[in-house]
């Protein structure tokens, strides 16, 4: 076993051993087998109760002491981040609730609800996350409801929110952008291609078999 793995699978035993963890699953680019030798390491800690005193005392532990670390951090939810120690590799420690999980996939495969980009995301990280604790059948079964075909209704939101302000929309991103450069404003110029690009991403997803494309003035998959 490499050092980097041995590291990960100390972490994982710890946060199994708090009753209050109900799954831990590897997710992102490890768990789909596109990783490059650098790429961190991503976790999902479905809880249901509290870390607060084991999250300082797993990085207090098990970080590399002298690289930067950050601990609940909440930028992209409730999150820690720091390297391994006796390895090269980061962790992204990203805690959600059982509640989270459930609602998340009743917001986008039973509600249909889209979003401005992202809208399947965490979708796509529940389903293809590859377990390395379950404390019983609920993340199997988590799994299980995401893993249904890729919803005709929430096809159709996602385009029908997304889609107007990919094209003519007097706010769209590409009018929004095109300002920002004629005012030589890099910085909002910057904002809005990324935003731009996220709806556009969310309009087109292979993995599902739904990658999305203009067909005569209409939208189909």
């Amino acid at each position: 076993m490499s050092g980097t793995a041995e590291a990960l699978d100390t972490v994982v035993h710890r946060l199994a051993a708090s009753p209050s963890v109900a799954a831990i699953a590897l997710v992102g680019s490890q768990a789909r087998s596109l990783a490059e030798p650098d790429s961190d390491l991503d976790l999902f800690v479905y809880t249901d109760g509290g870390l607060r005193e084991l999250r300082p005392q797993l990085a207090d532990e098990l970080a590399e002491p002298a690289t930067w670390r950050s601990v609940h951090e909440r930028a992209f939810g409730d999150g820690d981040v720091w390297r391994l120690k006796e390895s090269s590799g980061w962790l992204d420690l990203m805690y959600w609730t059982t509640a989270w999980g459930a609602a998340e996939l009743q917001r986008v495969l039973v509600e249909y609800t889209a979003s401005m980009g992202y809208s399947t995301a965490f979708w796509r990280s529940i389903r293809e996350g590859h377990p390395l604790y379950e404390r019983d059948s609920w993340h199997p079964d988590l799994q299980q409801r995401a893993r249904q075909a890729y919803p005709e209704e929430l096809r159709r939101n996602i385009i029908r929110l997304n889609h107007p302000y990919l094209r003519d929309h007097p706010f769209s991103y590409r009018q929004q952008t095109a300002k920002a450069i004629d005012r030589h404003d890099v910085v909002s110029a910057q904002h809005r291609i990324v935003a731009w690009l996220a709806s556009y991403s969310t309009s087109c997803s292979p993995s599902t078999g739904s990658c999305i494309r203009e067909r005569s003035g209409s939208w189909s998959s």
